[in-house]
């Protein structure tokens, strides 16, 4: 392999060292609002896939069928993550975040709401997209937002709030299901937090200036 350029070597060195300490962050409102919409957003990105089957089957669905939702949901997925990793930049992090989360919030009304087993695969198509985008836009968020100096521990800890709701809400999803033999409950309360989720990223200010100068 031929040898990198100094001037690149530099170059990339420059770009690693732009942003904010992760000290600096913390005292940041924004990091706080980015881990809440991760918490509240995250929780439906592994419930719904988790219980999706047993619900279409509750549905009227065949195995096979249900199982074809759960498809048609990783499908659309990854559409969502290329669609908004090519629009990231053009439309900036708070700008991805809200499209992604209006279609999340959207998508799961429309799975509380609808009473024709049918309509699965148009729920399918569109928290699939908003589950791929939403999974696209953090990292390149927190990089817009505090640089890459410590990236890697600001975006650690926004995914560990993430990971909390997460791990939780399958299981309470669960347990709701267990107690009342509905999702209807379960499926609401993630109704609520998408939206929550919504509401804290478009509160989000605006960058006015580059991550490395400013305590946004």
């Amino acid at each position: 392999m031929g040898r990198v350029p100094e001037t690149t070597v530099r170059d990339n060195q420059a770009s690693v060292q732009q942003g904010v300490t992760f000290q600096s962050a913390k005292r940041n409102k924004t990091l706080w609002a980015l881990c809440a919409v991760q918490f509240f957003s995250f929780s439906s990105l592994t419930t719904i896939p988790t219980h999706i089957v047993p619900h279409a089957i509750d549905s009227g669905f065949s195995t096979t069928g249900a199982a074809g939702i759960l498809t048609l949901i990783a499908g659309s997925s990854v559409f969502g993550r290329l669609l908004i990793g090519f629009g990231f930049d053009r439309l900036g992090g708070k700008v991805a975040y809200v499209v992604c989360l209006t279609l999340l919030t959207l998508s799961l009304l429309f799975l509380l709401l609808m009473h024709e087993a049918k309509l699965l695969y148009v729920f399918a198509l569109v928290y699939g997209f908003a589950h791929g985008g939403v999974f696209t836009v953090v990292s390149p968020t927190v990089a817009e937002r505090f640089g890459l100096r410590e990236h890697g521990r600001i975006f650690g800890l926004i995914v560990f709030f993430g990971t909390i709701g997460g791990a939780a809400m399958p299981i309470v999803t669960g347990r709701i299901f267990d107690l009342q033999n509905s999702y209807t409950l379960a499926f609401g309360l993630l109704t609520a937090m998408a939206l929550m989720s919504l509401v804290l990223a478009s509160m989000i200010p605006a960058r006015s200036a580059p991550a490395d100068q400013q305590a946004m």
